[in-house]
């Protein structure tokens, strides 16, 4: 539970600052989830008796799939989650910076990054729109097809980790 509490102190501090980074938001979805996948799996191997070698490779194999599902999960904020009825837009609204966003921003230059802070940017009014109308950064932050797209290579990257520990 530390894990998870820390993930969540670490994603509020970062959203209220807007300086996000790839290295936080993996330790803030280590934390977050796929801490959870792997304390889930070694509470079992523990108490099976799994010997030292196997308990370490369970915990790779959960994690790596912890990670997958929680960057899917992102993703979908995006691209809606078709049959699982995830809404489209919560974690932006809810200022939450997500691979798919920090891989759109990294195509964004540093000019223009500097004139519109994504912290500023993000910030949705009641109605779901942006305050002031979208400042230029969105522009590319809107058109996600290539991030969204890096972002589920990654994942995919993760899930053929975890497979392959699994066989």
């Amino acid at each position: 539970l530390s894990d998870l509490s820390e993930g969540e102190l670490l994603q509020m501090q970062r959203s209220s600052k807007a300086d996000t980074t790839r290295e936080d938001y993996f330790r803030i979805i280590y934390s977050k989830t796929a801490s959870l996948f792997e304390a889930s799996v070694l509470s079992g191997a523990v108490s099976a008796g799994a010997p030292e070698e196997w308990t370490a490779a369970l915990a790779a194999y959960a994690r790596n799939l912890g990670l997958s599902f929680q960057i899917k999960d992102d993703i979908f904020d995006y691209t809606g989650g078709g049959a699982l009825g995830k809404p489209v837009g919560v974690d932006l609204r809810e200022q939450k910076v997500t691979l798919p966003l920090l891989c759109a921003l990294e195509s964004v230059p540093e000019e223009e990054r500097q004139r519109h802070p994504y912290g500023s940017a993000l910030r949705a009014s009641p109605a779901g729109t942006l305050c002031g109308g979208p400042p230029p950064v969105l522009y590319s932050v809107t058109s996600l097809s290539s991030s969204v797209l890096a972002a589920s290579r990654m994942a995919f990257c993760f899930a053929r980790n975890s497979a392959s520990l699994a066989a």
